[in-house]
């Protein structure tokens, strides 16, 4: 199956058609920040979330607070991830984390 979306999905790797794969098999979301990934699962039905999704399911079960879920984004940031910048913001206001990112 990985080589017949390899040829439908050029842009994302072998490695995350692979993923993509598992995800469907499984009835599993697929995690992921890659935009093509995201489309291809999209596509195929899979559900798919990010890192902010799931830094707020985290938050909603109380295994970490807000603040630490804004300091672990803009840690992130800092090591060159690519996050969308409004829905970060939105997280820093909560805990009026300095938004500098």
């Amino acid at each position: 199956m990985v080589l017949d979306f390899a040829e439908r999905y050029a842009r994302p790797s072998r490695e995350d058609l692979f993923a993509l794969v598992l995800a469907k098999d499984f009835d599993a979301v697929l995690l992921t920040g890659d935009a093509s990934l995201r489309d291809a699962a999209e596509n195929k039905g899979v559900r798919v979330h990010g890192v902010i999704w799931l830094l707020d399911l985290i938050v909603g079960h109380g295994i970490i607070n807000k603040r630490d879920r804004a300091t672990s984004l803009k840690l992130m940031l800092r090591c060159g991830s690519r996050l969308p910048c409004d829905e970060v913001r939105a997280r820093l206001d909560e805990v009026n984390l300095d938004q500098s990112i």
